[in-house]
């Protein structure tokens, strides 16, 4: 089916709303499931989602995708290691720091991502994406303080800045595996970093075993981790990765918003002119972006 219809535009934006939506969604969770347990629920259903999708998606196509070789075992390691360190932080920043700030932290991603890509990769940066490094670190900072009368750190908020290296690190470690089947890396970084995910938790966590929270944990990761990723790699075949990028960079945004409505927070001063920042900084990459794939 030719896609010329904003179609694929819609699907980078619901990619951004299903993502977004994990942020408050999991603050609820985490009130009654352990991290290492929630960890576990949210890629098994992301993985098993995928699996059914990728199923679907062999019907009604025929183009071939190159497979997992063993040549690429190390890479795929790497990236299993660094999604599970990731995944792990950011639910406890969850658990620490309000949902919205930590919704609007993980756009620190975007930093740590280009940043690693410079040093290791020699990527250009331009000028725009430079300016927003910095807005972004600006923005990150104030949010990342509790108290600015004493400099008090806010440890949640440095939770998820260390999951947003890691999500950097691993951004750039799945990069190696571009040209493989996008859905097989995926169900073999969601099954198994639930895997082991699961593993750490029977040892060091008292595990919850509530059929229904079970049920919404693995609902939340199949929409939230798998379908919404399933909506970015149809999207991007269509409108590149790029520009969807820039779309899915709204996802924050969305948590924050939901994160508002469903558990209030206090504006600060600081926490306002964070989102200003934040948000001018994200505006420069996408409009970036859009420069270069024109």
């Amino acid at each position: 089916m030719k896609n010329t219809t904003h179609t694929p535009l819609l699907l980078a934006i619901l990619s951004a709303i299903t993502y977004g939506i994990s942020f408050p969604l999991s603050k609820l969770l985490l009130l009654r499931v352990p991290t290492f347990e929630m960890t576990s629920l949210l890629y098994a259903g992301s993985g098993l989602g995928m699996i059914i999708i990728s199923l679907f998606m062999r019907q009604n196509t025929q183009k071939k995708e190159d497979k997992l070789g063993r040549e690429d075992l190390p890479t795929v390691v790497w990236m299993i290691i660094l999604n599970l360190a990731a995944s792990s932080l950011l639910l406890i920043g969850i658990r620490l720091a309000s949902a919205g700030t930590i919704s609007l932290l993980s756009n620190f991603e975007i930093v740590a991502t280009t940043v690693i890509a410079r040093l290791l990769f020699k990527e250009r940066l331009g000028k725009r994406v430079f300016v927003a490094i910095v807005l972004i670190l600006f923005s990150s900072l104030l949010l990342s303080v509790a108290d600015f009368s004493h400099f008090q750190l806010s440890i949640g908020a440095l939770f998820a800045l260390l999951a947003c290296i890691c999500w950097g690190a691993e951004n750039n470690t799945t990069a190696i595996l571009s040209s493989k089947d996008p859905l097989q890396i995926v169900i073999v970084k969601s099954l198994a970093t639930a895997f082991f995910a699961i593993i750490i938790a029977f040892f060091t966590e008292n595990l919850v075993y509530q059929w229904p929270i079970i049920v919404y944990g693995l609902c939340l990761g199949f929409v939230s981790y798998g379908l919404s990723l399933y909506f970015y790699i149809t999207s991007q075949r269509y409108i590149g990765a790029i520009r969807t990028g820039a779309y899915f960079a709204t996802a924050p945004f969305i948590g924050l918003i939901l994160s508002w409505v469903m558990f209030g927070q206090l504006l600060t001063m600081s926490f306002m002119v964070a989102i200003i920042l934040m948000t001018f900084g994200v505006y420069l990459v996408a409009s970036e972006t859009h420069v270069e794939d024109e």
